[in-house]
């Protein structure tokens, strides 16, 4: 459902209500992304608090942000019944975000009681393939008048798809964007597999130092050496510069740096090869155990054998 917008820049999105619902949870989106974004108000773990918002290219899911609200259960329970019920698709890169109201050791400072109901949760978590991406034991709320004990309350989890796709930043924390909230702003980055953002950068300007283009590098630069600098090489023929003037001496440096610099230039450009974008494949650390636990990963068919091979993939890397 798409509510009528506060600002013109922005589009309102809901989740299904009836009359009596009272709704916890809001999503805004940027209007120019409009035809990439749908609220799945269908979605069988959307409700009141539960807003399923898919950013979608016509032919692909490329991230799906679930954003939850915990209201915990006035018998001191929680009210999650209808997202721990819902099991994740695996395969469609996905976002859970916002206040859970809870206490886990996951995220918790270490003095923080853990809530009877944190390991049903983090079962959850697991079963689904989510990993907490928030810095860790970073306050996310602070009580007003200092009447509770700070705490870590909202979160952002993603899923094994979402490192598949590589399309996350990093997760960024502050109560000096939070508009005056208690809560803080979390701020993550994605970087749509369409974005221009992922088009490689330019080739890098410069030249590759290589041991083998050595020799053939001397005997340029040899050759390129500006002769009527003090410190001319044998086969200059030119007297040498007398000496200089103090009162000259800074532009008679630059002046003498200049040839000198560019000797080096054109000596690099006849015989070393320009630099290039290094392949992320390429780093030392990735080798053949790695491409083939990413290959595994990528290309398992069943739920089960894709967790075991995501498993696989992380413990391959690290």
């Amino acid at each position: 459902m798409r509510g009528a917008p506060i600002n013109p820049l922005w589009d309102l999105h809901l989740p299904a209500l009836t009359p009596t619902d009272e709704c916890r949870a809001l999503t805004y989106t940027k209007t120019s992304i409009h035809s990439l974004v749908q609220n799945r108000t269908s979605h069988l773990a959307s409700n009141p608090n539960t807003i399923i918002t898919d950013i979608d290219d016509g032919t692909t899911i490329t991230m799906r942000i679930i954003n939850v609200y915990h209201q915990r259960s006035p018998q001191g329970g929680h009210t999650l019944g209808n997202l721990l019920s819902h099991e994740l698709d695996d395969q469609i890169p996905t976002l859970l975000i916002r206040d859970f109201n809870m206490h886990s050791p996951l995220w918790s400072s270490p003095d923080c009681t853990p809530d009877s109901w944190a390991s049903t949760f983090t079962d959850w978590l697991e079963t689904n393939g989510l990993h907490c991406l928030n810095p860790r034991h970073i306050t996310t709320w602070t009580p007003p008048n200092n009447t509770q004990q700070v705490s870590v309350l909202d979160l952002v989890f993603a899923n094994d798809a979402t490192y598949f796709s590589a399309q996350l930043g990093e997760v960024d924390i502050s109560f000096e964007h939070s508009l005056g909230s208690d809560h803080a702003a979390i701020t993550i980055h994605i970087y749509p597999l369409y974005s221009p953002t992922l088009i490689p950068p330019p080739a890098p300007m410069g030249y590759r130092a290589e041991d083998k283009c050595k020799d053939a590098w001397m005997r340029e630069f040899a050759m390129l050496f500006p002769p009527c600098l003090p410190y001319a090489p044998k086969h200059c023929t030119l007297p040498l510069v007398p000496t200089w003037d103090h009162d000259d001496w800074g532009d008679s440096v630059h002046a003498s740096l200049k040839p000198f610099n560019d000797a080096i230039a054109e000596a690099s450009r006849r015989t070393l090869p320009p630099k290039w974008i290094p392949d992320p494949k390429g780093a030392r650390w990735w080798n053949d155990a790695c491409s083939v636990a990413h290959t595994l990963a990528r290309t398992a068919i069943r739920k089960t054998a894709r967790k075991a091979a995501s498993l696989n993939l992380k413990h391959t890397v690290v």
